[in-house]
């Protein structure tokens, strides 16, 4: 591993050296050390709770083939590899240096006419293996404990000074910040999509050994949209060919560590899902080539599940909190909320079962959020900003009547994965009715909330014309809201932009 160039000697039949040649030690052989050195420091460093072991597998198989590597410590082995670092960094550069040459031969493209395909694997290969080592290493545990802490100022000063020679004594927080520069400065040779998830996996570690992780944080969002904004090479936008999982970590790292959830999914959800769906069948989005027809479950999917933590993070607002607060909450909520609508939307284009799924359970969350985190804070709110609360209730209602044709939708198909979160997402909106109704009535508003009865609709909007006593529950409904609906109290309405109605559930799927 240490040495670029091997010499052989040829020997005759008495043993004396006949001939000397110098043998550069070639990828394939590179990537076979590399691919043990990384077997043995994942044995012997990587926790046995992150390693999978495969089904029905017993423990102790793990084992087999390291038992000499198990007569030493984990701190000689970590102590063993950092002395491998510098000639591994080596090799990583003279790698790095290999895809830029090939991208400047073939006009930025990696993947050009003039590439070997067997060399190009075996490079990227060995590539993903040093990310992989490099991880690997900084990862680990036992840097944590005051004994180890020389090691690990060992380790960083050796990539500091691939940079340039560093001062003697230099702090934690500057050999960390070298490090990350130098390993962020890989970023644009990385081949693979796998490649780029490990280098970002790699940047996380380094910056979470930071006290001030936040300075870098950006830029790790920044990184992780670059690579969801790559076009990858060798097919990888072909149906399959990023792995779900991968792509699923990969943009849930960009919007966990972005400085604006709520911007980054309006730019993905409202510029680069139109793009898509303007596009043909077997193409992507231009601003996200990662976002295909194929991976968009997965998008919607992070993006929902990433809302929904948001809103659910936020504080309640209180009578005690300054009016300066309540603006601010109410905007974010406004913000969310126009997120939320966007998002369900795109049921009507994507209506695959895989999606109504992520509907119907995030979107019972996001309404409980929504219940629990905002209302307290509309309750404060409504006087003094009438008619900005009374447009986040009617998008919201939009967004709530969308969600009942879903489940009217779901029943219709007798899809038991979709049906299964029907009651409980239909009670979330039941209370929802109940909690907006008592909002206005401590606001003395009671004359803004009417109740008129909802039809079951599918995802376009059609009425389903399914139950037989619709008729008559439709009759009972009406005489509630007589005074304020109109004649076949249908659907919902607001009059002159000031008064709010909420939707009561129908009774239907009582059925």
């Amino acid at each position: 591993m240490r040495c670029g160039l091997v010499t052989k000697f040829i020997l005759d039949t008495e043993m004396h050296t006949e001939a000397t040649e110098i043998v550069q030690l070639q990828p394939p052989e590179l990537l076979f050390l590399l691919e043990d050195l990384s077997q043995k420091l994942e044995n012997m460093l990587t926790p046995s709770v992150a390693r999978r072991i495969p089904f029905l597998k017993s423990k102790g198989n793990r084992n087999i083939g390291f038992s000499h590597l198990h007569q030493r410590s984990a701190q000689e082995i970590a102590h063993s590899i950092v002395q491998l670092l510098a000639p591994m960094c080596n090799h990583l550069e003279n790698i790095h240096n290999y895809f830029q040459c090939l991208a400047a031969e073939n006009h930025g493209v990696v993947d050009g006419p003039r590439m070997k395909v067997q060399e190009y694997h075996i490079m990227s290969s060995c590539y993903q293996r040093l990310l992989q080592i490099f991880h690997g290493l900084f990862a680990w545990s036992g840097f944590l404990q005051p004994e180890n802490h020389n090691l690990l100022y060992s380790a960083l000063e050796v990539l500091t000074n691939r940079l340039k020679q560093g001062e003697p004594d230099q702090s934690l927080e500057e050999l960390l910040s070298q490090s990350f520069n130098y390993l962020q400065n890989f970023s644009h040779s990385v081949p693979s999509f796998q490649c780029a998830l490990y280098l970002i996996r790699l940047l996380m570690v380094i910056l979470e050994k930071s006290t001030a992780p936040t300075q870098n944080k950006e830029k790790i969002a920044s990184l992780a949209k670059q690579f969801l904004c790559r076009v990858w090479p060798s097919g990888e936008k072909e149906k399959s060919s990023i792995p779900t999982e991968q792509l699923q970590t990969l943009l849930s790292i960009y919007l966990e560590h972005t400085n604006s959830v709520l911007k980054a999914i309006e730019e993905i959800a409202g510029v680069g899902v139109p793009e898509l769906i303007n596009s043909p069948k077997d193409a992507s989005s231009s601003t996200f080539p990662t976002l295909t027809r194929h991976t968009f479950v997965i998008f919607f999917r992070v993006m929902m599940a990433e809302l929904e933590k948001t809103v659910k993070g936020l504080q309640a607002g209180t009578a005690a909190d300054s009016q300066q607060i309540h603006e601010e909450k109410l905007l974010y909520w406004n913000m969310a909320v126009r997120d939320f609508s966007i998002l369900i939307s795109l049921i009507k284009v994507f209506d695959s079962r895989p999606v109504l799924h992520v509907c119907l359970k995030y979107g019972r969350l996001f309404v409980e959020a929504f219940l629990k985190q905002c209302m307290p804070l509309l309750d404060f709110s409504f006087r003094k900003h009438r008619e900005d609360v009374l447009s986040l209730l009617e998008t919201f209602q939009l967004d709530t009547r969308l969600l009942h044709h879903l489940c009217g939708h779901s029943k219709i198909h007798q899809d038991t994965k979709l049906t299964k979160h029907v009651p409980l997402l239909k009670k979330t909106l039941e209370l929802l009715v109940c909690r907006v109704k008592a909002m206005l009535i401590f606001n003395n508003c009671r004359e803004a909330f009417w109740l008129g009865n909802l039809k079951n609709r599918d995802l376009q909007g059609e009425e389903i014309k399914s139950q037989n006593s619709e008729e008559s529950e439709d009759d009972t409904a009406s005489q509630v809201s007589k005074s304020k609906a109109t004649e076949d109290g249908e659907d919902d309405e607001v009059s002159d932009g000031e008064k709010k109605q909420d939707s009561d559930e129908s009774d239907d799927d009582s059925n």
